[in-house]
């Protein structure tokens, strides 16, 4: 270039530190994304684990009120997961929703 700023034979098909940095960004966030995509089609195809045996408890955790008395309870331990509610004063206890759980 006449202006004294580039010399060499070259000079011109020097890209830019600035390009270069930009570019392995690039690359190592588009690697970053290319692995998080494998790894989330992975955990997809993983089967879902065997219920246990029948009659065997399952760890659950529900709460239920009774709607006469207003006493609450949480049943921990159930035979399914979607266990029918207990019954208090004659009548089904109403399932209450968690608040922070």
């Amino acid at each position: 270039m006449a202006n004294g700023y580039r010399r060499g034979r070259y000079a011109e098909l020097v890209p830019a530190v600035s390009t270069i940095i930009w570019v392995g960004f690039g690359i190592f966030f588009g690697y970053i994304l290319w692995k998080s995509g494998i790894a989330m089609l992975r955990s997809m195809t993983m089967l879902p684990p065997e219920p246990p045996p029948t009659g065997e408890l399952r760890k659950i955790s529900r709460k239920y009120r009774c709607d006469v008395c207003g006493v609450e309870m949480k049943m921990t331990m159930a035979p399914d997961d979607d266990p029918p509610p207990p019954r208090h004063c004659l009548e089904d206890m109403i399932e209450v929703a968690p608040l922070y759980d």
